[in-house]
């Protein structure tokens, strides 16, 4: 008689000898875990749309990647199930999976992908660049139409190298997502070969950028627990890539350039009572971040409007 293959959520820490079917839907990068430990973690998802995290540890992590492709449906066997502690969950599952290589995976080509939660919590670009501050693990979808070189940053932790990527989507709203370290590293490369194709790219998990590097209202940042996935095979994915591929690079450019004009003077309209006087900033009650608006004059060619400062004290940084 054959097993009957288990939904995840009949699948806890009490049950034993179980099979699965999953599409794996999210392939997350592979990050340091403490001084020497690596983690790398799967999205899986069964027929009925409930999901669970797959995690591979240090050498197992080669044998898996072998093994495991994204949109691909495997039936799965002798996974160890551990719960997961709730300040820790990127799902609603309260259980992961633990991936090593005595799990047994038998690939079903014949099956359909259940890809369906891919996009199920998409926010708009819009509600991002009017409300960013307000949400939390955002997920995205557009086109990267440029990209930063990458750059250190000085933050409260140290120096961090980051690179930004500006997305795109059919609202003509410009996004500003933000790679951070060991993240940054890994995706960069491939990120910018989707911007030099004009590949479509979905993006899980966001933040708010809390960064004072940021622009305003429009910049997001790249989580350790961040997934990236280029051109799924989505209709929303199609009709996106069909807008992009429409357009030539310039008219994709120059929206680029006025739409980021218009959010920010917007911006600073909306915040039009936090606009001071340089006379007003002197006599502020506190040290802090202030709007002014103003022609900017200088005497000669010669003469600094900015100069080098102390990251703590703002004082002026004297060469030797």
């Amino acid at each position: 008689m054959a097993r009957r293959s288990l939904l995840i959520p009949e699948i806890t820490t009490e049950t034993r000898s179980w099979t699965t079917r999953i599409t794996v839907t999210e392939d997350i990068p592979a990050i340091t875990c403490g001084k020497n430990s690596k983690m790398k973690r799967y999205i899986f998802t069964d027929e009925k749309d409930n999901q669970v995290i797959a995690t591979a540890w240090d050498f197992h992590i080669p044998y898996l990647v072998q093994k495991l492709y994204l949109f691909k449906v495997y039936d799965i066997t002798y996974a160890h199930v551990k719960s997961v502690e709730a300040q820790y969950r990127i799902l609603r599952n309260p259980y992961q999976w633990v991936l090593q290589r005595d799990t047994l995976i038998r690939p079903k080509a014949e099956v359909e992908p259940n890809l369906s939660c891919l996009l199920s919590n998409l926010t708009s670009f819009r509600e991002i660049a009017t409300n960013a501050g307000n949400l939390n693990n955002m997920d995205i979808m557009g086109v990267i139409l440029v990209y930063a070189n990458p750059t250190t940053v000085i933050t409260d932790h140290g120096l961090k190298n980051i690179q930004r990527f500006t997305f795109v989507d059919m609202e003509r709203i410009p996004i500003s997502v933000t790679l951070w370290g060991e993240m940054k590293e890994i995706m960069s490369p491939i990120l910018e070969e989707a911007a030099n194709t004009l590949s479509v790219v979905v993006v899980r998990r966001l933040s708010p950028s809390k960064s004072k590097f940021k622009l305003i209202g429009l910049s997001l940042s790249a989580k350790n627990s961040s997934s990236f996935t280029i051109n799924p095979p989505l209709e929303l994915v199609f009709n996106l890539k069909s807008w992009i591929d429409s357009k030539t690079r310039q008219e994709l450019e120059e929206f680029l350039v006025d739409q980021t004009i218009t959010l920010l003077r917007n911006q600073l309209t909306q915040g039009s009572k936090k606009i001071l006087t340089l006379a007003e900033i002197k006599t502020a009650e506190k040290n802090g971040d202030y709007w002014v608006k103003g022609l900017l004059q200088i005497a000669t060619e010669e003469q600094k409007f900015f100069y080098l400062g102390c990251n703590n004290c703002s004082a002026k940084n004297k060469r030797k």
